[in-house]
């Protein structure tokens, strides 16, 4: 099921867009809807990859011992 959404843009992004699909409105939603999905897709995935680093971090802290100095290089303890 499609829904409208409704974007402001300058004169000179509009004018870059409707000269880039030649006038034809079926292009344009075309075109938006592509550079949004695409968009959505990268975006999603930088939100998962910092997700697994951060539960990779998490997991590493719980599995050290709590007070326990043994971090670091060796020897550099406080």
């Amino acid at each position: 099921m499609k829904k409208d959404l409704t974007i402001s843009v300058s004169e000179k992004t509009y004018e870059q867009l409707i000269n880039l699909v030649k006038g034809d409105s079926d292009n344009l939603q075309g075109l938006l809807e592509q550079a949004i999905h695409e968009w959505l897709e990268g975006h999603n995935k930088q939100v998962d990859e910092k997700s697994d680093a951060s539960l990779n971090l998490e997991d590493y802290l719980k599995t050290s011992k709590s007070g326990s100095r043994s971090y670091g290089v060796k020897g550099q303890g406080w």
